[in-house]
This record gives C-alpha cells, structure tokens and sequence, in this order.
C-alpha cells in the first residue's frame, strides 16, 4: 500500500482558492516556501487576503503580481538590505489594495491567539500609538469586517478585570481560512471509510474527491478530453481497468440501461462518449437529436454504471478513444467486430473489443415512432 503524502507544487497552489486568507512560515526571506509562492502566481490567483507576521520579498512578488487585494502585517523588509516594499508602496498609491497595520509584537500576539484557539489577543504594547486611530481601520472604513472571515473590530479597549492593571487592548486572532483543511480533512475521511481497516488515502484520491465535491454528483462525472485523460491516469495509477463505449442516447430506454449496465461489468471504469448535438443531426438527420447534449449528458452521468461521460463533435469518437486507450472497447452486438470505429486501434496494444447484447424492441428511433402515432 502506498504511504506517500507528497504533492506536485501545482495541486498545492490549487487548495488556495481566488479570495481566500493566507499566511506563510519563515522570516523575511529565511524559510519561505517560493516555489509555492510562484506556482500561485502562475496560477494567477487573484483576491488574496494575505496576513503575515512581517513582510518579505514574498509579499512584493505576490503583490506585484496582482494576487493580493488585502494585506495585514507590519512592516515588509530584509534584515540585510533594510525596508524594500516598492510594489506594495506603488499599489497603496494607487489605491489598488487595503493595508491594515499593526505592530511587529501584535502580529505575533495575534498569530499566537489563533493558534491557541482563542477568539483574540490582549496586549498593551500599542497603547498611545496611531494603530488605534479610527482613520486608520481601513478594513472597518472600506466596510469589510463582517464578524466572519474578518474580525468586526480591529482593536478594542477592556480594564484589567484581575489586578487592575488599566487599560489593555484587545486584538482579533490572526485567523486564516481553515475551510481549505477542514474540507480537505472531511474529503479524505469520505475516502477513507470506503476503505478496509486502516488506509492511507492518496493525493490522487484526494484531488478526484474534490473535483467531485464540488460539483453535483452527476456534474461530476461530466468531462473534457483533457480531464478524461487526468482521470484516466488516476485510474491507471490504481490498476483498474478502464472500459469506453459511445452513442447518440438520444432518449434514454430500457435497452440503453442494460447495454451499459452489461458493459461496465467488463471493466472498473466506464466512459461513455456521446455525440454532441451537430453530431447526431449528421448521423440521424434533422429533427434529432430530441434532447440536447447537455439533457443527454446529464442522464447518463446520473446512472450508476457510467464513470465519465465525454462529448465529442466528431462523426466518430476515435480522437477520444486514442486519447484513453481504454482496456476494452464496447459496441452493441448489432455491429460486426470488424465494424466498431477503434477497434483495430485498442487491439494494436493488446486491448479487446466486446459486443453487448441488444434488447429487442427499445430504441430511441422506435421511442419516436411511437409518439408521433399517439400525436
């Protein structure tokens, strides 16, 4: 059983959604993780709340880059070079981004507090400084603390209620989003309960588990060809064997549930390409297809024995079988085996070609006939 954890540094900069809260270990620049720091940037995330201890060239390349719409921290510099912040300094210029500033002994107090779980810090390091200057809230000012992803108050003032020490000041918790782990947590126990005894629940089982979470269940299963071929690979990675077949489904029937149901019991994975709508107006002339490609499409991911449903605007779906190289091609038996488009392709590298059996009297060209004489 595989116990690595590891990711590719492109499947971590995805967990960061555009808009979400994010800090970064390290000190200026000692221990900073850059390689994420440039893969978010090629991934042009976008909205980024970023809250740090103190700033570094992190900060300048994220900000920079147009990642950054807000920045909590204190100062941004390099104890070598001395403060730089010229992209952060141009930004706020140009009213580009918020700035909410705090002190170097506050950042830490805040952080502090969030890992302890408490709601804030108390402190009175700040005290007679401009850090309170109401003028100087600039979340509460641009009308951003909503009490949930920001703190409704930047500060606020308490009595020493123990040893009546005077005034303290009360700083949120410097609170990250968590959602990114909670959910990735509640997604890697949803894998792993469907799984003998104690087990390990893989990168790649994680990534399709979030693809699929965040989709409805039949959404899903809906794919590109590139994304086709990504799920193909995890499958592959897995060993389990992956099966295609094709059609119109124009108007689903009796006869299409068992034909799929007959040939997603020859393989693990079932991939079903079906016809775009110029595709089957080509194969059945006009006045077809009855339902378009994404009714179509929708009813079949909503099945039970179908993996992926793949479009095709093609006449023929072999671009979509030389890209997944399935392990068994399925046609129905009213084909010859000589007949089924890709066939001599998935039997060059040791693939087979398998007839499902047909059920008499269901079929969608039927279907039609018999509505039009009840019309």
């Amino acid at each position: 059983m595989s116990t690595d954890k590891r990711i590719t540094l492109q499947q971590a900069a995805e967990i960061v959604k555009n808009g979400s809260s994010l800090t970064f270990s390290g000190f200026t620049i000692w221990r900073r993780p850059f390689a994420v720091i440039f893969e978010l940037i090629r991934q042009q995330k976008r909205g980024l709340h970023l809250i740090e201890v103190n700033g570094g060239p992190q900060t300048e390349f994220l900000v920079g880059a147009g990642c950054v719409d807000i920045w909590e921290s204190c100062w941004v510099g390099h104890e070598l070079y001395g403060k730089y912040g010229a992209n952060l300094s141009r930004r706020v210029g140009k009213k580009e981004i918020l700035v909410e500033d705090y002190s170097h002994a506050e950042m830490l107090f805040r952080f502090t507090a969030a890992a302890q779980g408490a709601p804030y810090a108390v402190t009175q390091t700040s005290l007679g400084t401009d850090i309170h200057n109401p003028e100087y809230d600039m979340l509460g000012r641009a009308g951003k603390r909503d009490g949930k992803r920001i703190a409704k108050h930047k500060y606020m003032f308490a009595e020493d209620p123990f040893f009546g020490a005077g005034a303290q000041v009360l700083i949120p918790a410097a609170k990250v989003d968590v959602a990114d782990a909670i959910e990735f947590a509640m997604l890697a126990s949803g894998v792993a309960v469907g799984k003998a005894g104690t087990a390990v629940v893989t990168p790649e089982e994680m990534i399709e588990a979030s693809i699929t979470a965040h989709m409805a269940p039949a959404e899903a299963k809906i794919a590109t060809p590139q994304r086709m071929a990504d799920e193909i690979a995890r499958w592959r990675a897995k060993g389990l064997k992956v099966g295609f077949t094709n059609g119109c489904f124009d108007i689903l029937h009796r006869g299409h549930v068992a034909y799929l149901t007959q040939a997603r019991a020859w393989c693990d994975r079932l991939i079903v390409g079906v016809n775009s709508d110029r595709s089957v107006r080509e194969l059945k002339g006009e006045g077809r297809p009855v339902n378009d490609l994404e009714s179509r499409a929708m009813v079949l991911a909503g099945l039970g024995s179908v993996d992926l449903v793949a479009p095709f605007d093609e006449d023929t779906p072999i671009a979509l079988i030389e890209t997944a190289r399935p392990d068994v091609l399925i046609k129905g038996a009213d084909y010859a085996e000589s007949e089924v488009v890709g066939g001599d392709f998935v039997k060059s590298y040791g693939g087979e070609v398998r007839l499902a059996q047909i059920v008499d009297g269901y079929s969608t060209t039927a279907a039609i006939a018999r509505m039009q004489e009840k019309a």
